[in-house]
Formats: C-alpha cells, structure tokens, sequence
C-alpha cells in the first residue's frame, strides 16, 4: 500500500483511515524540488536522512494547490514542478476538519503574588 501516513508536520493522515486519500511520494531526483518539499511540509529533520529514507516519505493530497495537479478533478498526478503548501504552523479554516477540538482558553492568575525575604537563604544553619 502507497504511504501509510502522511508526513506533512502535524497532519499523519493514514491511508487506512481515508482509503481513497490520495499520496504522494518526496521526489528526491532534483535536489532543488527535494528542498522545497522538505521545507514546506515542515520536517526539517528530512534534511538528516539520506535520500532513499525521504522518498519512503509521502505527502497527503490535502497539502497541494488545484493547480498542482495534472488532472483536479481525479488528483491521480501531480504536475512535475508542484511543490506543497508552506506550513505555516496554524490550520487555514478551510482546512479544519468538522470533528476539530476548540481552541485552548488561557487563563491568567488574577490574585498578586509578593515576593517573600529570602534573606534568611544564606544565613549559615551552624555557627562556627
């Protein structure tokens, strides 16, 4: 089976859970391409493995423009120039699947803390 998951930062879609997903793997034949991939799916740590590792690596379909495939309706191939979406470390809403968690609410302690004395730290506990 073609790619597992999708190695997209923060994505790990698997092909078992989206059957008709389609994947696509890191080219590694033009170095320059390679580069853009690895930088915009956000694994710079793709930079470490040699390149046999980073074409064992797939993309989702998910992380492409319409105009980076040959065919958009069908996504079977992408055109020979089509690189992914930067990551940008957030999800466009379109991108947000229904079941998404809410956003975290941050709270602020309200009450002010003082600061104690802490003189008393380096008074020695023995007299000499």
């Amino acid at each position: 089976m073609p790619g597992t998951y999708c190695y997209y930062f923060n994505c790990n879609k698997k092909k078992s859970d989206f059957p008709l997903l389609r994947m696509f793997r890191i080219p590694v034949k033009d170095s320059q391409q390679t580069k853009r991939w690895i930088i915009n799916c956000g694994k710079i740590n793709l930079f470490d493995m040699e390149p046999k590792q980073i074409h064992s690596k797939y993309i989702c379909e998910h992380h492409f423009t319409e105009e980076s495939f040959m065919d958009p309706q069908n996504r079977l191939r992408l055109t020979s120039n089509a690189v992914p979406l930067h990551y940008s470390g957030s999800v466009s809403p379109a991108r947000k699947s229904a079941s998404a968690s809410p956003p975290l609410k941050v709270r602020t302690p309200t009450k002010v803390y003082q600061k104690k004395d802490s003189s008393f730290l380096s008074t020695p506990l023995h007299g000499s």
